[in-house]
């Protein structure tokens, strides 16, 4: 690995310093080879996934004796360091006393003169040698072999315990550190979610309505909604079913006296009533017309990478779910209740069945409805219609149904802008999040490399010696 060694040093090998000894599993058919309750300590690979103590001492099943009999699992020591090789590659524990593990495992039980605790950092900071040494198409793996070819540096063994010591000491810092970064995306989602839930009862803007009394009541805009409709021959119910009963019960006096409650069907254009796509869009056609799936707007943002096209055949037979800019897109089954505004480039796509399209009337700030559908009172009356076995989501009367708690136009605007600041508030504190976790990340490997380039603690004077497997 380097010449450059702190004196007393040396670099060898896994299979110099450890016994290197794979896991099992028994038949995953029969239930009796496992328990929950009590039997054999048995860890797995996801046992470890976000596991942060050093120590563990089972996992969340155990292996009856009949099913480690059954299995090629070897019972592994106190203090054998648990490595997973595959899936993924770079978990890593000590065991806190006789446990087993399955085939995703190689572990290593040391040698005299190696502490497992020096070990168990080692093997952090070495996970980008050992995944070097993996194979494989399905998923990559490291053999026994090669786990026995991992890279050591060792340090004498009195420097192994302090630095082992000292790595305990700062990395339960930066440890600390990371436990309370994480906790910030939850505090800004509850954070969002309280801002959408005040804009969208009137609390947001109860300090501005009492300085804004000379504004034209909602109603007015409703009227001017609902005539649009009647102009274009009144709302048409097609073969949509009726909507779930108790969902839509929202009343008036929940809301401030200037606004109004209306329909989702009543805030569309006439001429674009609500509707869901095609069925059975095909294979992805070169040249065909764009359509936007559920899977295309995660966490309400469009995807546009990963658009597919369909026939302009099979287009042309769901005309009435054509795209245009501006139009708002409703997730219905499946992941029911995303949302996302079509832009620009999709003028013309079309959409799934498992999305409905809303194209909202001028008369109305479409922002305001877009953040009214993201809004959590909303989002759990949307879930109290989903219905379905294999594949669950709301009709289309149903999304007709929903009622919007309208305010003035004035007002709309004013919580738009309101939203759009706080929102933009979150996402700065966000991204610094994001820049703060990326050097608290950074800085756990800075201490492992200065570790093991022996620049942590004091170099020792007597050198370590490779272990004999007799040892």
């Amino acid at each position: 690995m380097s010449d450059n060694l702190p004196e007393g040093w040396i670099d060898c090998v896994m299979g110099e310093v450890a016994d290197v000894i794979g896991g099992g599993t028994p038949d995953t058919k029969h239930e009796s080879n496992f328990s929950t309750v009590e039997g054999v300590p048995w860890i797995t690979p996801a046992d470890l996934s976000n596991y942060r103590d050093m120590y563990i001492s089972r996992g969340k099943r155990f292996l009856t004796e009949k099913g480690f009999k059954a299995s090629s699992a070897r019972l592994l020591p106190k203090g054998s360091v648990l490595f997973s090789s595959r899936a993924p590659i770079g978990y890593v524990a000590i065991s806190a006393n006789e446990v087993t593990t399955n085939q995703g495992f190689k572990n290593f039980v040391c040698k005299n003169g190696i502490d497992p605790e020096y070990l168990y950092f080692y093997m952090k900071y070495a996970k980008p040698l050992a995944e070097e040494l993996a194979s494989g198409t399905t998923f990559a793996e490291i053999s026994g072999k090669n786990a026995a070819k991992i890279p050591v540096r060792i340090a004498p063994i009195s420097e192994q315990l302090r630095i082992a010591n000292k790595l305990k000491e700062v990395l339960a810092k930066v440890e600390t550190c990371q436990s309370h970064l994480e906790k910030v995306p939850i505090l800004l989602k509850r954070f969002r979610q309280s801002v959408l839930a005040a804009a969208c009862s009137g609390r947001l803007t109860e300090d501005w309505r009492p300085e804004h009394t000379d504004i034209a009541p909602a109603s007015k805009i409703t009227n001017v909604l609902e005539k649009a409709h009647e102009a274009a021959g009144g709302h048409r119910r097609g073969n949509a079913a009726p909507p779930t009963e108790d969902v839509h019960t929202l009343e008036q006096a929940e809301f401030p006296d200037t606004w109004t409650i209306a329909e989702m069907r009543s805030l569309v254009c006439p001429d674009r009533a609500i509707t869901y796509g095609i069925l059975k869009p095909g294979p992805d056609t070169q040249g065909g017309v764009p359509y936007v799936r559920v899977a295309d707007f995660p966490n309400d943002r469009l995807n546009l990478s990963s658009i597919r096209r369909t026939t302009k055949e099979i287009d042309a037979s769901y005309a009435r779910a054509r795209l245009r800019e501006g139009d708002l897109l409703l997730s219905i089954r499946g992941t029911v209740g995303r949302v996302c505004t079509v832009p620009l480039e999709l003028k013309g796509a079309n959409i799934t069945q498992d999305t409905a399209r809303l194209s909202i009337q001028p008369s109305m700030n479409r922002d305001y409805v877009e953040w009214f559908l993201r809004a959590p009172q909303t989002q759990d009356r949307m879930k109290l219609a989903v219905k379905g076995v294999a594949v669950r989501g709301i009709n289309i009367g149903d999304v007709r149904a929903l009622q919007v708690p309208v305010p003035p136009w004035t007002e709309q605007n004013e919580i738009v802008k309101r939203v759009v600041e706080l929102f933009g508030l979150a996402d700065r504190v966000e991204e610094r999040f994001r820049k703060s976790q990326a050097r608290v990340d950074r800085l756990s490997r800075s201490l492992l490399e200065v570790a093991f380039r022996g620049e942590l603690v004091s170099t020792g004077l007597k050198p370590a010696s490779k272990a004999k497997a007799t040892d």
